[in-house]
């Protein structure tokens, strides 16, 4: 497990996103301070709403899920499943991996993205409440994000295939980012698209329609991934 946490952690792509996120942030904030001072402090704690939440797409997208077909893009994937670790531990080790990187990624962002407000906002009048109106949200989309990494990795490793997991897990992620919440009603196709993935999570904002449908819908999407992975597994023999 520990290979595999460090695997990724030396990716450079890993960086490359967290810091392409943190200096898009960086100018976003310089603006709002000259343009939207008004607005500073709210533009800031709603950083996941789009910054936040497309940056952790691609990271888990594009970089951690990449984890899961390496073996089969170098040609290795016979000699690992041939041995004890590789059948029985291997899947586990890398989705605790995936997800503690992608917990990693967002509290890095979170941090840069305080560390940014309070840099640009220094003689702004802050509202008490910011911090606070932060954190609930960053608690939000790291739940959102771990939930698509669990699910975007058992994709992967199903298809053993990252381009075909980026399909599968992408689309739906881009089509709900464009669905106004304001506009759809319950049972609609999009209203299906806006909170039937993870995207409304990521985004740190809590569930407005219907709750308690979506949290079993998101727990059964997490434990319908896993057993197919682990069956799939099992007819390849590798766990």
């Amino acid at each position: 497990m520990k290979r595999e946490l460090l695997r990724i952690a030396k990716m450079p792509l890993y960086w490359l996103v967290i810091g392409a996120g943190t200096a898009l942030r960086l100018i976003f904030a310089y603006l709002d301070r000259l343009y939207r001072e008004d607005l500073f402090w709210n533009l800031s704690a709603d950083f996941w709403n789009k910054i936040g939440a497309f940056t952790m797409a691609v990271l888990i997208l594009i970089v951690l899920v990449r984890l899961f077909s390496m073996d089969h893009e170098y040609g290795t994937q016979d000699v690992i499943s041939s041995t004890m670790f590789g059948r029985r531990r291997l899947f586990w080790y890398r989705q605790f991996a995936v997800a503690t990187e992608a917990f990693i990624g967002v509290l890095v962002l979170a941090a840069t993205n305080i560390l940014i407000s309070v840099f640009w906002g220094q003689g702004i009048v802050l509202d008490n409440e910011w911090i606070m109106s932060f954190l609930v949200c960053t608690g939000i989309a790291l739940c959102g994000s771990i939930g698509l990494s669990v699910v975007a990795g058992a994709v992967c490793d199903i298809s053993k295939s990252q381009p075909i997991t980026l399909c599968i897990c992408g689309i739906p992620f881009i089509i709900s980012i464009f669905v106004n919440a304001n506009i759809v009603q319950p049972l609609e196709l999009f209203w299906f698209f806006r909170y039937g993935f993870f995207t409304e999570l990521m985004r740190g904002r809590s569930l407005q329609s219907m709750p308690g449908l979506w949290i079993i819908w998101y727990g059964t999407m997490l434990i319908l991934a896993l057993t197919i992975a682990i069956k799939k597994r099992k007819e390849r023999k590798e766990l």
